[in-house]
């Protein structure tokens, strides 16, 4: 890509089992399957080598996860400025009784990580090769992100690969958007 335009770039994602393609978001949704639920095969994606633990991110965690919410993580953005919970603490999917929780921060590392492995590979497919970790890289946080939740989702950023990241709150993002949009019309 150049820097004198801006292209929306798909992300690769599990949209069913056995069933991967590119859409242009990818829900902040985190689903860990059950064992016997799906053969591992039916979840890997392109870049996955079997070793992981099978947790799905995207459209289809998001989805599937609404007919089996005690294994569904939407929330791990609000976790990570509740004072109330430590944001390293294992406790979601919130209120499930599964062994095998995740805590806010690491939620937020796979999505994140998640999105960078999306991103390259779809970029592959068009003959496009990236290093995020030296790439400018702008996240847009809620405007209610305290500084540790401000501090967390950049440590997070940085164990998913992503390297350094700018953090802009989500409405000041949304008036560049505006205002790169209304320089082209």
């Amino acid at each position: 890509l150049t820097a004198d335009r801006t292209e929306i770039v798909g992300v690769t994602q599990l949209l069913g089992p056995n069933q991967i393609g590119e859409r242009p978001t990818l829900p902040s949704a985190l689903y860990i399957p059950h064992p016997n639920e799906f053969p591992r095969s039916a979840l890997r994606l392109p870049w996955q080598t079997g070793e992981e633990d099978g947790a799905i991110v995207g459209y289809f965690a998001r989805d599937h996860g609404a007919l089996v919410p005690d294994r569904l993580v939407t929330s791990a953005k609000s976790w990570l400025s509740n004072p109330h919970i430590d944001a390293r603490q294992k406790a979601l999917p919130w209120n499930s009784d599964i062994a095998d929780k995740l805590s806010a921060f690491e939620s937020s590392r796979r999505y994140l990580e998640h999105l960078r492995e999306g991103f390259a590979y779809a970029e592959s497919l068009n003959g496009r090769e990236w290093n995020l970790s030296d790439a400018t890289i702008v996240l847009a946080v809620p405007a209610s992100f305290d500084e540790v939740a401000k501090n967390l989702t950049a440590e997070a950023a940085e164990a998913a690969g992503l390297g350094k990241v700018t953090l802009l709150e989500e409405p000041q993002a949304a008036f560049y958007a505006w205002l790169s949009q209304a320089d082209k019309g």
